[in-house]
């Protein structure tokens, strides 16, 4: 669980308890908080139980990072959760196992097609979820034509806002890997030869 939400949901928590939480040494945690607290996310207090242990609050910054992140994931399960409760528990058992064999078919680094074979390629919404980037754009650029082209929509967010997402990215569990800017996905693009789309 991310770490944001977790000081936001347990105000004043401890280290060794937020440790616990999330299955990871205190001295990892340790890690976390310190680069929290120089981004200006966290900030540690003297307990007020015991003079001893410290407590970690969030800033002005962090809580609206905070609010920010549980809103969009909360508007997001909502959308999903009208849907799913139309279905019946056998339409939902055939979605479950179509997802399981599209998942197990469409391996964005392993793309089942042949060399050349599309004339344009659109990735929307997606990028900022692939682990290994490069090996992604490499597929892509394969399976184009020589004069192809790729259109990348995918969602954009000015610094320093974008610093702090990516940031927390390295500690969430909802599947998001790095939010990239105009100028670096312009490098990435350039690099395979594919036309370059801006990210707007």
């Amino acid at each position: 669980m991310h770490i944001i939400q977790l000081i936001g949901q347990y105000p004043q928590i401890g280290i060794i308890d937020l440790a616990k939480l999330q299955g990871v040494t205190k001295g990892a945690t340790s890690q976390m908080i310190k680069k929290l607290v120089e981004k200006g996310l966290v900030v540690k207090k003297q307990s007020t139980t015991s003079e001893a242990e410290i407590c970690l609050e969030l800033t002005e910054l962090g809580q609206r990072a905070f609010r920010g992140h549980a809103d969009y994931y909360n508007n997001v399960g909502k959308q999903w959760k009208e849907i799913l409760d139309q279905m019946s528990e056998d339409d939902i058992q055939v979605l479950m196992r179509f997802i399981s064999l599209v998942e197990k078919m469409l391996d964005a680094e392993k793309l089942p097609y042949q060399d050349g074979m599309f004339d344009i390629i659109i990735c929307n919404a997606s990028f900022h979820h692939y682990t290994n980037p490069k090996a992604v754009l490499t597929q892509m650029r394969r399976v184009l034509k020589d004069r192809g082209m790729l259109l990348i929509d995918d969602p954009w967010m000015p610094q320093p806002l974008r610093s702090v997402m990516n940031f927390f990215t390295r500690y969430s569990n909802h599947g998001d890997y790095h939010y990239y800017g105009e100028r670096k996905m312009g490098k990435h693009t350039i690099m395979l030869k594919v036309i370059p789309i801006p990210i707007k």
